[in-house]
């Protein structure tokens, strides 16, 4: 069973091209996105219904690609293939970010290349305003830590958008709260009330 594995960090060293490969007892790990993304939001909700992470916004609205890439290797160098998802999670440095299940989850197990993708949208309530989103490997979180943040309808992060989020956000339309600015516009408007009511009554599968 790969959750067997010893995932405890031995070493963090940048290579020539500025990557940062995490070293383990088992081999080592990169965790990547691209730096246009960074800082950016995304959008999710409990039910699956947010944006992919290729449809990330950065401060001002603009849309980015913040799909995550997790590379790993074994100690012999090879490409570590078909490590479980289940293995993998992607959290938050705080407990803003309310997954369902352990975390969310990457899109599948690894592949020929030995590499992972977060690229589906999360499956997640609450939101991670102040904080940052970090890769998980049986439990252990990386070193790397990505300039993400994830905003949901579900805003007390109960995995269930209802008449408390209702509340949270009509008082963010009089104002300004950050966590429901879902496109990162620097306001609270219409689009991002479209957003909202559509994960009415949402919750984890």
């Amino acid at each position: 069973m790969w959750t067997t594995i010893a995932f405890v960090v031995l070493a963090t060293l940048t290579s020539g091209q500025g990557r940062d490969w995490e070293y383990y007892m088992w081999g080592a790990a990169l965790a990547e996105v691209d730096p246009a993304a960074e800082p950016s939001c995304v959008f999710a909700r409990p039910d699956g219904g947010g944006l992919p992470l290729t449809h990330a916004y950065a401060p001002g609205g603009a849309i980015v690609d913040a799909t995550l890439t997790l590379s790993l290797v074994t100690s012999d160098g090879d490409p570590l293939v078909g490590l479980p998802a289940e293995d993998v999670w992607l959290m938050s440095t705080g407990s803003g970010l309310a997954p369902c299940g352990w975390g969310c989850l990457p899109d599948g197990p690894s592949d020929e290349n030995g590499q992972m993708v977060w690229r589906e949208p999360l499956l997640a309530g609450g939101h991670t305003v102040g904080e940052s989103l970090v890769i998980a490997l049986a439990g252990t979180p990386m070193q790397r830590e990505f300039d993400i943040t994830v905003k949901t309808p579900d805003q007390d992060g109960d995995r269930l958008v209802n008449l408390t989020d209702i509340t949270i956000f009509a008082q963010a339309l009089g104002s300004y709260v950050e966590s429901c600015d879902f496109n990162d516009d620097g306001t609270v408007n219409l689009s991002d009330l479209a957003r909202f009511t559509g994960g009415i009554g949402r919750t984890c599968p």
